[in-house]
């Protein structure tokens, strides 16, 4: 599995990496913890080292449950996880203060089993500007120095909001949704017959033949999932190809 430099962090990531929201077992149709047992260690076995969740994912489950897997391999994977979205009686919402993350990292740490997380993101800015960006990103920059979390991420913030939390303390990544299988399907399935591959393998293929992506984050409930994400990369698509894809994910 390819592995690539994860911003300034050092981090080398695979460049498919593991996607555990489904691992929440909520909101993913039915799915069995052993499969999930299986997907996660399939991945690992094919050389997938980065894994993503996050509190919310299932209020817990998912980050228990990746913790627990992955505890014999620790020290060979890097876990991504994220803070700002909390829940209680009233549903979900957004706490991005300083405290909140101080919380936040505290609680996934135990339920990931762990005594450091390679990547923390901030999982949504706070909607309403209450919370200043300085606040979360310095609170943030303390947990590094306190060696609670190594290195800083931050997911779904615009440019400006990106620009203004570099000026605070180093941020390795940015998490974007990024699909293609969302935009013109046919096509898709043209290209995909070609290669003899499926539309979700041509597509994985053609972000990673983008050079500002680091890892695809691609999620898996099963070990065959998992399976076809991977054959996702290993393999050459032409660049007339490439082109016609880029075109179709700018006209949608």
């Amino acid at each position: 599995m390819e592995k690539r430099k994860l911003g300034s962090s050092g981090l080398e990531v695979s460049v498919i990496g593991f996607g555990a929201w489904a691992a929440g077992k909520v909101g993913w149709g039915r799915v069995t913890e052993s499969e999930l047992e299986e997907a996660i260690i399939r991945a690992y076995e094919e050389g997938v080292n980065f894994f993503d969740t996050a509190p919310v994912y299932g209020f817990g489950e998912s980050e228990r449950l990746l913790g627990r897997v992955l505890k014999p391999f620790r020290k060979q994977v890097i876990i991504a996880t994220k803070f700002g979205l909390v829940w209680d009686a009233n549903g979900i919402h957004n706490d991005v203060s300083a405290a909140g993350a101080r919380r936040e990292v505290d609680e996934s740490l135990k339920r990931l089993g762990t005594d450091y997380i390679d990547l923390y993101q901030v999982h949504w800015p706070d909607p309403t500007g209450k919370v200043p960006i300085a606040e979360t990103i310095g609170a943030l920059k303390d947990l590094v120095q306190e060696g609670k979390i190594r290195h800083i991420g931050v997911s779904n913030f615009s440019v400006e909001q990106l620009r203004e939390a570099q000026a605070i303390a180093p941020i390795v990544s940015l998490q974007s949704p990024y699909n293609l299988l969302q935009r013109k399907a046919e096509r898709l399935k043209e290209i995909a017959a070609k290669y003899g591959k499926t539309p979700g393998q041509v597509a994985l293929r053609w972000l990673a033949a983008n050079p500002a992506v680091t890892s695809i984050i691609a999620g898996a409930k099963t070990a065959a999932q998992v399976e076809e994400n991977v054959g996702g990369v290993g393999w050459d698509i032409d660049d007339p190809d490439l082109r016609t894809l880029d075109a179709a994910f700018r006209d949608e």
